[in-house]
């Protein structure tokens, strides 16, 4: 069936101003599309190309691939506003009724695509599911080699044989950690606050944790999302949220090395 009309919104855009514009009134381009239908497809794109450098410069894990999906569905809203409509008989529906339709259309599709938009935290399973992440990935830390209670490090091989009893605030501390960098409701509050809220170079400071063992405690922290059997998409986003965190965690060795080396060099 041909499409005749298109819809058209009023400036103070209220729905008595609603009005259905037949197409031969529109001014068609020579690639054969009219006006709404390619500044639709143009603000569509604008839209996500805007949103995914506003995610970027946030600087969060996921930020940018989140914004450029909203634009993408601004695009899709922006197509459906514009979209052609059948023409119906001055008996049955009138132009009205026919323009309260296609909007309605588009607030649908705009809802059901954003209700598929999940948090990292939802994906994850909430409080429950990250809990249980951290619960084994915290018992594994005390026994690795490397970073645990043999590790070379006096700092870390001391806390893992001194200060166990302290083990469980620190897992109730990293799963509310996980859940707020994730997008949880609940939110960490630091017994060492860091330069930013979820910072955590004061907290590891008096660790001297080196590069090497920053990585091996992210590896056991993969280990356990594996564990958990959380999908390969959200294993990497909890690990890239975790690793855009090395510098601040790895501060206190940072500085032991800068001195060493300036000690080596005098």
């Amino acid at each position: 069936m041909e499409n005749k009309y298109n819809t058209k919104i009023d400036s103070d855009d209220t729905m008595n101003d609603v009005v259905i514009v037949p197409q031969s009134e529109q001014h068609v381009n020579p690639d054969g599309e009219t006006d709404a239908q390619k500044g639709a497809k143009l603000g569509g794109v604008s839209g996500a190309v805007t949103g995914a450098l506003a995610g970027s410069m946030l600087g969060v894990p996921g930020a940018a691939v989140g914004a450029a999906i909203g634009g993408v569905v601004g695009a899709v809203t922006s197509g459906l506003a514009v979209a052609q409509v059948d023409k119906v008989d001055g008996d049955s529906k009138n132009d009205h009724e026919v323009a309260h339709e296609v909007i309605a259309v588009t607030e649908d599709e705009s809802n059901r695509i954003k209700a598929s938009e999940k948090s990292l935290y939802e994906r994850l399973g909430g409080v429950f599911s990250i809990a249980a992440v951290i619960d084994h990935f915290s018992d594994a830390v005390v026994l690795n080699p490397i970073v645990g209670k043999n590790s070379q490090n006096p700092a870390l091989r001391n806390w893992h044989t001194e200060n166990l009893c302290r083990l469980p605030g620190l897992k109730f501390m990293r799963t509310l950690w996980v859940c707020e960098i994730t997008g949880g409701s609940f939110k960490f509050l630091p017994t060492k606050p860091g330069k930013t809220h979820l910072g955590l170079e004061e907290a590891h400071r008096n660790f001297n944790i080196s590069s090497k063992e920053f990585d091996e405690v992210a590896a056991e922290l993969g280990r356990s999302l594996d564990f958990a059997k959380v999908p390969a998409h959200e294993k990497g986003e909890v690990l890239a949220a975790f690793a855009a965190h090395k510098n601040e965690v790895t501060a206190g060795s940072m500085k032991i090395t800068h001195y060493e080396h300036k000690e080596q060099t005098q």
